[in-house]
């Protein structure tokens, strides 16, 4: 969430998997869309498999990473693949 209390992205995931004892997520296919601002280009991340820790304050992709920037201003898309 953002300091005023929006959502600042979306994981969306074919499997999730919930462990209570740390509250963490395990997930198959997640695809990490942010919500749209003005200030900043847009980021998408898809992987085989994701992590979410306790709070959501971090995720963790591995396996077949793909991370793409939309372009914007003077800065060209950027495209990361692991």
């Amino acid at each position: 969430m953002n300091d005023d209390g929006a959502r600042r992205y979306a994981i969306i995931a074919k499997k999730m998997v919930h462990y209570p004892g740390d509250n963490s997520a395990v997930l198959d296919y997640p695809h990490a869309d942010p919500l749209r601002s003005a200030e900043t280009a847009p980021v998408s991340i898809r992987a085989n498999q994701g992590v979410l820790s306790s709070n959501g304050e971090n995720a963790y992709f591995t396996g077949d990473v793909q991370v793409r920037r939309a372009a914007y201003g003077d800065s060209a898309e950027m495209a990361l693949y692991h």
